[in-house]
């Protein structure tokens, strides 16, 4: 099940969270089930991280337990894996002001709300991630300053053993995390812990990295997904037409791979894809709407396909035989014209 928020700029951050808790339950009911997978978009929680470290809290106040504790209930509430997408920071080095880096971080919370597999984006978008020299900063102080990502990592997935397990009393939500801290929240809920499996892993990719192919095909090395998660912002591209070229060009990587696609954005086009481009179910959202889409996905534990392991050979083989070709007819003329 994935979703946008659809916020506008005058809500507050306490509005934008109260809607992320409504739009999941409004989207477990619809289904009926509890969903195994729920993901929110990039940029879904704006400016603060779940990852509670002394870089977070202490160096820089990025952290904020109350959306830490959102994404926790989450995961006990219907028993699921929460992936999302948050900012992180880490020191380059040795910790100094001058070594401090952030990452654009997308985690998997687990059934139980434990904090499991993270992947930091490596591709990163100039202008908007990052500026190629320090002194473009000052023509753009609304430029990110992020660092790419050291890995190409897969994401473990979770199944739990017992799937109804719940606290001794009524659920927590949202308005219960102004009062609780995250550690008497994670207290209360130590009766519903239950044990969970590893069940596969999936590809994760953040906004223009599906895109391309050559970077998708990095991975790799990191093992071979069952599935692709792409988390999207289109949000700075308003309604234009950037939102369908990035959903139609981000699709030919379930082709290339042959893995189904959970996509989810923002603002711009959230979908479920099939392994042959297909929209599930022929569904897509619209533009700047918060909507949910849930949907059963197959999970697909079958070989790389030949572009995964190989890429472009074949056009490149076909490019150099057709280079041989024309420089044989070329000898051959210039033979025909000495003689």
């Amino acid at each position: 099940m994935s979703f946008r928020d659809g916020r506008e700029l005058k809500e507050s951050i306490e509005a934008l969270m109260v809607r992320i808790e409504k739009l999941t339950d409004e989207g477990v009911k619809k289904m009926e089930k509890k969903p195994d997978l729920i993901v929110l978009p990039e940029a879904g929680v704006p400016f603060f991280s779940a990852h509670n470290t002394t870089v977070t809290t202490v160096t820089r106040r990025l952290y904020w337990h109350r959306f830490d504790s959102l994404m926790f209930l989450l995961a006990n509430r219907y028993k699921a894996n929460v992936f999302f997408n948050e900012i992180d920071a880490g020191y380059k080095g040795e910790p100094s002001a001058r070594n401090l880096r952030y990452y654009n971080n997308n985690v998997l919370y687990d059934p139980n709300g434990d904090r499991r597999d993270s992947y930091q984006k490596k591709f990163l978008l100039m202008f908007g991630e990052y500026m190629p020299f320090d002194f473009l900063y000052e023509l753009s102080q609304q430029t990110g300053r992020f660092e790419p990502g050291l890995t190409h990592n897969l994401i473990r997935y979770y199944t739990p053993a017992d799937k109804d397990k719940s606290p001794k009393g009524l659920h927590l939500g949202w308005n219960d995390t102004e009062n609780l801290s995250h550690e008497a929240i994670r207290s209360y809920y130590e009766a519903a812990k239950t044990e969970v499996q590893v069940s596969g892993k999936f590809l994760p990719l953040i906004c223009y990295e599906v895109i391309l192919p050559e970077f998708v095909r990095e991975f790799r090395t990191a093992g071979n997904p069952e599935f692709i998660v792409n988390l999207t912002n289109d949000k700075w591209y308003g309604t234009t037409t950037e939102s369908d070229q990035h959903m139609e060009l981000g699709r030919l990587r379930s082709i290339e791979l042959r893995r189904w696609m959970v996509r989810s954005t923002n603002s711009g086009i959230s979908a479920n894809i099939d392994h042959l481009g297909r929209f599930v179910g022929d569904k897509k959202t619209g533009l700047m709407t918060a909507e949910t889409i849930s949907e059963t996905i197959e999970v697909i534990d079958s070989p790389p396909t030949f572009y995964t392991q190989y890429g472009n050979i074949i056009p490149w083989l076909m490019l150099f035989l057709t280079g041989l070709y024309y420089l044989n007819l070329l000898i051959g003329i210039r033979r025909g014209k000495s003689s």
